[in-house]
């Protein structure tokens, strides 16, 4: 059994993905959560991102798998490649496609539709701008601009786009270049039951997208691959909007949302991920879809873990629902953090049981910080 390294702000996700692909698993991130220890060797991160290269020095003969939000750093990815090796982007590939001002202009020669994208301040007041951190990940800190407002941080501007925010996965090899389909899913942003703020990402719900959509969809994914020497898994948000898919940001690496996806597959992503990145010819083959939602929730108050979460689990673990990302008992939790996430299968209105199940999370299973 082969042995990795998976890091990043919260690394359970990838993690059970390479466990259920046969990985022996080393996992470090800022929580160390209980469902993560139960099956990977857990290391919790206090300095973000800086303890992650004395980790990678206490593992340097595994292979690492780096999540969210690591491709705002590419200089510790850099350091990291030097001491062994690195299954996902390079620093070179990261530094490129984060520049949105880049991959815009790339997909825009191809006649593939962006929204405009500036690194000054907008002008024009009778359209809707977006402002967003350079550095950032799950919408933190993102806000529409406001003609009153000095901004003093590295932003870029983005114009909104008017739809249904989305997001979809893909694997490139890194032998013959071809890209592969994985999944699309619709994305939960700002919900004001979920998120803790207004382009806050708080969970993802699967999709089955016609066959124009995921033509539409390969064609932006293996163009950026092709430009920018994409190569693994990555991801790609989208406004689905009335004129067909728009991306708005490219996600080089394992994403939030891509656990909804395993589901309707016949391997688990990590394991398309390794094989594109070890060079080898992709297979990936659909199952039947499968409908699996995903939330994140988030605390409305500080509060304290229960001493046990034996009834925490017996109360929201059902025949298609489970938690995951489990803090260990006992721990403080502020407000606006995550609490846990809830998984759901197969629902047939999931929106609204994830509502439900929010809601029941914060009021029944946590007690206030006092």
């Amino acid at each position: 059994m082969q042995k990795i390294l998976i890091i990043g702000a919260s690394a359970r996700a990838a993690a059970q993905s390479a466990h259920r692909a046969g990985f022996e698993v080393v996992a470090a991130d800022l929580f160390a959560d209980q469902d993560l220890a139960s099956f990977a060797t857990c290391l919790r991160v206090p300095n973000y991102p800086d303890d992650f290269l004395s980790i990678r020095k206490q593992f340097p003969d595994l292979p690492v798998v780096y999540t969210g939000a690591l491709e705002n750093y590419p200089s510790l990815i850099e350091e990291l490649q030097t001491i062994g090796p690195v299954w996902g982007q390079t620093a070179v590939t990261l530094r490129n496609i984060r520049d949105p001002l880049q991959w815009t202009s790339a997909l825009s020669k191809r006649n593939i539709a962006c929204p405009e994208t500036q690194l000054s301040l907008p002008k024009d007041s009778r359209e809707r701008w977006l402002a967003k951190p350079l550095r950032s990940a799950g919408g933190a800190n993102v806000r529409r601009v406001n003609e009153t407002e000095t901004i003093t941080e590295d932003c870029l501007f983005q114009r909104e786009s008017t739809g249904e925010p989305c997001s979809a996965a893909f694997a490139t090899s890194k032998s013959n270049r071809k890209t592969e389909f994985l999944g699309a899913s619709r994305m939960l942003v700002g919900e004001p039951w979920g998120s803790p703020h207004e382009f806050g990402y708080c969970g993802s719900i699967s999709y089955s997208p016609t066959a124009e959509q995921k033509t539409q969809w390969l064609a932006i994914a293996q163009a950026l691959a092709d430009d920018f020497d994409l190569v693994g898994v990555f991801g790609i948000d989208a406004i689905a909007t009335a004129c067909g898919i728009v991306p708005i940001e490219v996600n080089p690496r394992y994403t939030a949302s891509m656990e909804t996806l395993e589901v309707s597959l016949t391997q688990p992503i990590l394991q398309y991920h390794v094989d594109a990145c070890r060079g080898e010819n992709l297979n990936v083959v659909e199952a039947e879809f499968r409908t699996c939602a995903k939330l994140v929730v988030f605390a409305d108050r500080n509060v304290i873990m229960p001493d046990s979460n034996d009834e925490l689990l017996d109360k929201f673990t059902t025949r298609n629902q489970t938690l995951a990302d489990i803090p260990t008992p006992g721990q403080s939790i502020s407000t606006g953090a995550p609490i846990t996430t809830v998984l759901l299968k197969g629902d047939e209105d999931p929106d609204q049981k994830l509502r439900d199940t929010a809601n029941r999370l914060r009021k029944s299973c946590l007690s206030q910080d006092n």
